[in-house]
């Protein structure tokens, strides 16, 4: 068995509140439209998404309220649980 590092690869990532779906929705749509979706009736009173379905390379994935939207190397984004990616990323800069 042979030991492999993750390469440093910088990523761009925002970790979903509950209260910036609609900014994390124009982000992706920025991106890679179709690839994030909310139903209507997953919108909270104040018309923020609850639960946001992501369409990844391995399928279709759920992110929730503390989970991380990462926007990978090529452009695709999935939903990375928060302490995954506590223990797998750091600030750059």
């Amino acid at each position: 068995m042979t030991k492999y590092r993750k390469r440093p690869v910088v990523i761009e990532a925002v970790r979903y509140t509950g209260d910036n779906g609609n900014d994390i929705w124009n982000w992706v749509q920025e991106s890679a439209p179709g690839t994030l979706r909310c139903l209507d009736a997953d919108r909270d009173f104040r018309g923020q998404p609850k639960i946001l379905e992501i369409k990844t390379l391995d399928g279709t994935m759920i992110a929730n309220v503390g989970d991380w939207i990462v926007k990978g190397v090529k452009g695709e984004f999935y939903p990375v649980k928060n302490d995954v990616f506590l223990a797998t990323y750091e600030i750059v800069g």
